[in-house]
């Protein structure tokens, strides 16, 4: 995986992506945490914990194709102001990764979609 920037990669065919999720000062608060590979009717399984998500797949598409990561990252009504999740990205053979991006609650835009552009080999 190498990234292009913390909403895009180029990744290999047959390549396994993982993407990590902590929550962080949440308090008393629970995270909430959805993502989707590709079509919005099948989401990825968790298979970390709800309070330490963990998603993986296997790159599949062909060259020059793109897998889409959709992801909402929610805050219920009592999570502090300072309420985030910290993204962490990683595959194989990584340049430059594991790499990653925070969402916090005052952020506008808790929904950012990844984009892992399948290189040709």
């Amino acid at each position: 995986m190498d990234k292009v920037h913390e909403f895009r990669y180029w990744v290999s065919n047959l390549e396994v992506i993982t993407i990590e999720v902590t929550p962080r000062n949440f308090g008393g608060s629970l995270p909430s945490v959805e993502m989707t590979l590709d079509d919005k009717e099948n989401g990825l399984p968790n298979s970390g914990t709800n309070s330490a998500p963990v998603y993986k797949f296997t790159v599949t598409k062909p060259a020059n194709a793109t897998h889409r990561v959709f992801t909402e990252f929610s805050f219920q009504f009592d999570s502090p102001d300072e309420a985030e999740y910290d993204v962490e990205i990683s595959g194989q053979n990584d340049v430059g990764c594991p790499c990653g991006f925070t969402v916090s609650k005052t952020d506008n835009d808790k929904s950012p979609e990844i984009k892992f552009d399948v290189k040709a080999s």
